[in-house]
C-alpha cells in the first residue's frame, strides 16, 4: 500500500493506524465479523506492509481480551525480531 488511505479487498477495507504505522486494521464493510481465509490476510498483509513484510496477528490471554468491533489486526515485524519460523519446523526464524 503506497498510501495510508484505506484499501478494499473483496469485502473488506485494509486501514493503516496512522499513529502505529506497523499496525493494520481488517473489517467488513458490512460490519460483519471478519472471516478471511489464511490466504486472503496473506494478502492484506502484503497491501499494508508489502510483500516482503513479516506480520503477526496476536492471541491474546483471555484476561487481556480486548474486543470492542468486529475487527482484525495485523502488525509489522521488523527485521531484528525474531518470529516462529514456518518454512523449517525451528521455533523462532533467524533473519540475516
Amino acid at each position: 500500500m503506497n498510501t495510508r488511505d484505506p484499501v478494499t479487498f473483496g469485502p473488506y477495507t485494509v486501514s493503516i493506524d496512522q499513529k502505529q504505522p506497523d499496525h493494520a486494521v481488517i473489517r467488513r464493510a458490512d460490519g460483519l465479523p471478519p472471516e478471511p481465509t489464511w490466504y486472503e490476510i496473506q494478502h492484506m498483509k502484503c497491501l499494508a506492509f508489502g510483500s516482503h513484510a513479516r506480520a503477526v496477528e496476536v492471541f491474546p490471554a483471555q484476561s487481556k481480551l480486548y474486543d470492542t468491533a468486529n475487527m482484525r489486526h495485523l502488525w509489522a515485524v521488523p527485521d531484528h525480531i525474531l518470529t516462529p519460523c514456518i518454512t523449517d519446523g525451528n521455533l523462532w526464524e533467524v533473519l540475516k
